[in-house]
């Protein structure tokens, strides 16, 4: 094998890898987006009537996890594919995102305070919904490696 060959495969497995961690990235808004729809609706309030005060409680979350996500190593191909690394990255990432979700969201630009029963509801329930999204997506990426394409 020479050296083009070499950064031709690895310039395709960079491509795939990105495909990937943006795929899995959507799903994790989507897992977050789900987990506060479904808070709000348990305090009577309808997400789709009030989409602005829905994306005021639900963007310091993800501003979080965005910022958590590469420091943890949430989208590493190695923990993409091990649910044991999955279960401790998510955990810990998604208490990191909580914390500095709940951080934001103390501050006089977003709704509802920070208090510490809301940050480990949102620890607890959060991790409820992204956990078993990131399993599912760790057992496929454990599946696909033993057996590439």
């Amino acid at each position: 094998m020479n050296v083009l060959t070499l950064r031709i495969r690895l310039a395709a497995l960079d491509s795939r890898t990105a495909v990937v961690a943006s795929v899995v990235a959507l799903g994790d808004g989507i897992a977050i987006l789900a987990f506060f729809t479904v808070g709000l609706l348990s305090h009577a309030v309808e997400p789709w009537t009030y989409s602005i005060h829905t994306l005021r409680t639900t963007v310091p979350f993800l501003a979080g996890w965005l910022f958590v996500t590469p420091l943890v190593g949430t989208l590493r191909l190695d923990t993409l594919s091990s649910p044991s690394k999955t279960l401790r990255y998510v955990t810990l990432g998604w208490i990191g995102a909580s914390i500095i979700g709940a951080a934001i969201r103390a501050t006089a630009y977003f709704p509802g305070g920070a208090p510490l029963e809301f940050v480990l509801v949102n620890v607890v329930f959060g991790l409820a919904f992204v956990l078993p999204w990131r399993l599912c997506v760790s057992l496929v990426g454990r599946r696909a490696r033993r057996h590439p394409v």
